[in-house]
């Protein structure tokens, strides 16, 4: 028999990869549309986690150096990423949309296949894989989706915890409510090395502290005042908070499905950014 918390976790697992799925899709459409901004600035190069059909109809459009098929190739390619742009955004409410998504890239992978094989070029592999890649996560995206519909709301046991009102008021207990959760202030985990090769997401100043998120090959990275409060490692980076007590304040740090990397004391956003990668 399952337990509750087991419940629970499986569904923290779902809800991740869904997220996960619709912030490659985000990407996906960001990187198109960056892709046909190349075209008309003479780039020679193109980014590959992209849609190829409205890239394709743009470079048609082009070819013919007639304006109104330019501008009727535009069009057609920006109406195509904004269906997957409203594919994208109405998948937070339903996951049907994510269906819609994973239809589309499926017909544009196919397209592509075929528009390689009619032209004789072989040198598109990587092109596929990366297609392929795109794919996988919409279907599990898809998948998570429809699991997380179906899975029963469970119940969640009250938590008894002490009557805070104002994080003030706990500095000198050294606790902070949040989420029906009272947390202790947090011991540093190590220091930060600042010689190390790292990429800083967002920082910011908040009460005296001087708060840095950043990611250090695989790991992810909460640093206050040169200490590093809280981590955690992975490879594909899907929405996620870092959290620390200190001096009875909640620091947060991560990354949300929009997606952009933020930074909050005692609930409060005091920095954001949007990303890319």
């Amino acid at each position: 028999m399952m337990t509750s918390d087991a419940n629970n976790s499986q569904h923290g697992i779902m809800k991740t990869k869904y997220q996960s799925a619709r912030a490659n899709l985000l990407l996906m459409i960001i990187l198109t549309a960056v892709n046909i901004v190349f075209l008309f600035t003479n780039a020679e190069y193109m980014l590959l986690f992209s849609a190829t059909v409205p890239y394709f109809a743009v470079v048609v459009g082009m070819a013919t150096q007639i304006d109104v098929m330019i501008a009727v190739s535009v069009c057609f390619a920006v109406a195509i990423l904004l269906i997957y742009f409203l594919c994208w955004f109405m998948s937070k409410r339903h996951f049907g949309w994510m269906i819609g998504a994973l239809v589309m890239f499926a017909i544009d992978t196919v397209s592509m296949v075929l528009m390689y094989l009619a032209a004789g070029e072989f040198s598109g592999v990587l092109d596929v894989v990366i297609h392929v890649w795109v794919l996988y996560y919409l279907i599990i995206g898809v998948k998570s989706g429809k699991q997380l519909k179906d899975a029963p709301e469970e119940e969640k046991e009250p938590i008894e915890v002490k009557d805070y009102i104002t994080y003030d008021e706990l500095e000198a207990e050294g606790e902070v409510e949040t989420d029906n959760v009272t947390i202790r202030n947090s011991q540093p985990i190590c220091r930060a090395e600042e010689d190390v090769k790292h990429r800083v997401l967002l920082e910011a100043d908040s009460l005296g502290y001087h708060i840095c998120y950043r990611r250090v090959k695989r790991m992810n990275q909460l640093i206050i005042n040169g200490w590093v409060y809280a981590q955690v490692e992975m490879l594909v980076e899907p929405p996620h908070t870092l959290q620390t007590v200190i001096d009875g304040h909640l620091v947060e740090a991560g990354m949300d499905e929009t997606p952009r990397s933020f930074i909050k004391v005692d609930g409060e956003l005091i920095a954001k950014k949007f990303r890319l990668i």
